[in-house]
């Protein structure tokens, strides 16, 4: 941290403690989706991109994530496949659904979802 704000030599920075908390913190995510093809047929993906890429990893489980935001996200990601909602594709500019954002308040515990979508109507 010291070395990060090196330029201020005026800023005091005092003792730096660790979280007490190392599983379940993550209160905000924003996970994309994508739409997997196979010989047995499609499946959603719900997760995160691989390093460098804009490939969807499907995401089961994440130790660093609110629980509570983890089983919405895995109840979406069932909704959209049900549903047959279609998931936006870069390459061709089609589809609709492409991200998923959860925000969990710490004081209340509400939960905000949104869904990022590429136009207005399904």
């Amino acid at each position: 941290m010291r070395r990060h704000f090196s330029a201020w030599p005026k800023l005091e920075i005092g003792p730096l403690l660790a979280s007490p908390r190392t599983e379940g913190y993550r209160h905000k995510l924003l996970l994309p989706f994508a739409r997997e093809r196979s010989k047995t047929g499609e499946r959603v993906l719900l997760g995160c991109y691989t390093a460098g890429s804009h490939e969807v990893v499907d995401q089961h489980e994440c130790l660093v994530q609110d629980p509570d935001l983890s089983a919405l996200a895995w109840a979406v990601r069932a909704w959209a496949a049900e549903r047959k909602i279609g998931i936006y594709r870069e390459e061709t500019g089609e589809g609709w659904l492409r991200h998923l954002l959860l925000r969990k308040g710490a004081g209340t515990g509400e939960i905000l979802l949104g869904l990022v979508i590429s136009g207005s109507t399904l």
